[in-house]
C-alpha cells in the first residue's frame, strides 16, 4: 500500500476516534439506564424484513399492489408488536 493511502487511512481512523470520543457520554448512557435498547434501529430491521419478503415474494406488479403489500405488513408489524394474532 502507498504511503499516501497509509497516511489517509490513519486520519480517517483518527477522525472516527475523535467523533467517538466526543460522543463517549452518550454512547455509555445505556449503563446507567439498562431499560434503553443496545441499538436504535428496529426500523432498520423492519425494512430489512420487508426488502426480504418483497425479494421473496417477487415483488408486487402494480402500484395499487404495492399500497396493499405495505399496508398490509404495516398491519401484521403493528399486531406483531401489541402481541395481537394478526390472523384472527
Amino acid at each position: 500500500m502507498a504511503k499516501s493511502k497509509v497516511v489517509c487511512r490513519i486520519n480517517q481512523l483518527d477522525e472516527r476516534k475523535r467523533l467517538t470520543a466526543a460522543k463517549v457520554s452518550e454512547l455509555l448512557l445505556v449503563l446507567e439506564h439498562p431499560e434503553l435498547p443496545l441499538h436504535n434501529n428496529p426500523a432498520e430491521l423492519a425494512a430489512r424484513t420487508m426488502v426480504q419478503r418483497r425479494n421473496i415474494s417477487y415483488a408486487t406488479q402494480t402500484t395499487e399492489g404495492t399500497k396493499a403489500w405495505d399496508t398490509f405488513m404495516s398491519l401484521v408489524a403493528t399486531t406483531h408488536k401489541l402481541g395481537i394474532s394478526s390472523y384472527l
